[in-house]
């Protein structure tokens, strides 16, 4: 089944297709429809693994990141390949790790998209880790440089299946609550009752206020000028309202404008969104 097919699919439909998939029994009511929503946003297929749900968020995997990037025409091939001795020295990779280097081709660009892939020797000891990771080290190595310039090339903001386990992307610590849209945080202990008397609850300010007053990670005034041009030359998927879709899915919020998503960006979302924003004008 192809994006066009998939993204016409009401919510409905797209969550009885994730039931039938091999992963249902592990998901709750909330994290299946927050991978329906995403499987309709940006086109991909749950029931063939090309999206999951892992601790609340959706991963993409490196087959439904191949086949968007197939499904644009644009791709002009893939090389992947383990890193020299130079390079490792360069990235100071010590002996024991996995480190691969790709490079994806577009049609009519004039340099590949490159990315990193790497693989601790922690990762592979002690049968406790990821266990594709555990299984086939160099492999997963691989994918994670191949998922790595797939993302810059066909601007897909969500983290990759492979990214599991890896010390550089801590999932467990940026593990998102589906049915606050927060980051989870241990239940306080209740407090045994007294006789003494409480003090009075402060207000509360609401969401959209504790927003405006957020710093922006990114500057919305070059981000804005950026949109305007991407959007301006009919790039598929970069219109203002596909890229707010895409940074709602990012951070699990159902924001108005993307200046109020921007805000609630991490650190490293922000940087990955602006380079991607940068490599489209690049392109243009």
């Amino acid at each position: 089944m192809d994006s066009t097919a998939l993204q016409k699919m009401t919510e409905t439909q797209m969550v009885e297709r994730v039931n039938m998939a091999r992963f249902p029994q592990d998901l709750t009511a909330q994290d299946k429809k927050l991978l329906a929503q995403v499987a309709i946003t940006y086109g991909f297929d749950p029931l063939m693994g090309e999206v999951s749900i892992y601790q609340g968020r959706p991963f993409v995997s490196i087959d439904g990141r191949y086949r968007k990037a197939q499904e644009t025409e644009q791709l002009d091939g893939v090389e992947t390949r383990p890193a020299t001795k130079q390079e490792r020295e360069d990235w100071q990779i010590p002996d024991g790790d996995y480190f691969f280097h790709s490079e994806v081709y577009l049609k009519g660009a004039r340099k590949p998209f490159i990315g990193w892939g790497r693989v601790y020797m922690a990762e592979t000891v002690g049968g406790k880790g990821f266990k594709p990771v555990e299984k086939n080290p160099q492999r997963m190595a691989e994918k994670r440089a191949e998922a790595q310039a797939l993302r810059k090339a066909f601007h897909i903001p969500l983290p990759s299946i492979e990214d599991i386990g890896n010390p550089d992307y801590d999932v467990d610590s940026t593990a998102i609550d589906v049915t606050t849209g927060e980051i989870a945080e241990p239940k306080p202990v209740k407090e045994k009752a007294t006789n003494k008397q409480q003090p009075a609850p402060q207000p509360v300010t609401p969401q959209s206020e504790a927003v405006e007053e957020q710093p922006s990670p990114i500057d919305l005034t070059w981000l804005k000028e950026s949109l305007d041009k991407i959007e301006a030359t009919g790039v598929e998927k970069w219109s203002k309202k596909d890229v707010l879709a895409r940074l709602n899915i990012t951070v699990n919020g159902e924001h108005k404008r993307i200046s109020d998503a921007v805000r609630q960006l991490s650190p490293d979302q922000a940087a990955d969104f602006a380079s991607e924003v940068a490599d489209m004008l690049k392109m243009m």
